[in-house]
């Protein structure tokens, strides 16, 4: 994946998969959060400009979340809570609320 002209590398990817591996649960804030601290050197090597830095994490943490939704390692909670399928939280994805029959 690119920024620009510039190929995103490859260890933002497996930062972003390892942060969101490592809890139970996680937000897509936290993701970005730890990308744009933990990875600043490698986001500043490609683009120096500060602004740009929340838009490449948010790039590279919606292409993993995608690639582990798609593999079945997470799973959504509710809106902006996602989980690791083997967590416990996760066994209730699909299930609906009492607030979500008052919709119907």
């Amino acid at each position: 994946m690119k920024f620009g002209q510039t190929e995103i590398p490859g260890s933002l990817f497996k930062l972003a998969r390892e942060r969101m591996l490592r809890d139970p649960t996680f937000t897509p804030g936290d993701i970005r959060a730890h990308l744009t601290s933990a990875g600043l050197d490698m986001m500043v090597a490609m683009d120096a400009i500060r602004p740009n830095h929340w838009i490449i994490a948010d790039r590279v943490m919606r292409a993993c979340l995608d690639d582990m939704r798609n593999a079945g390692q997470v799973t959504q909670l509710k809106r902006g809570v996602w989980a690791r399928s083997d967590s416990p939280g996760a066994a209730i994805e699909g299930e609906s609320s009492p607030r979500d029959a008052t919709r119907l």
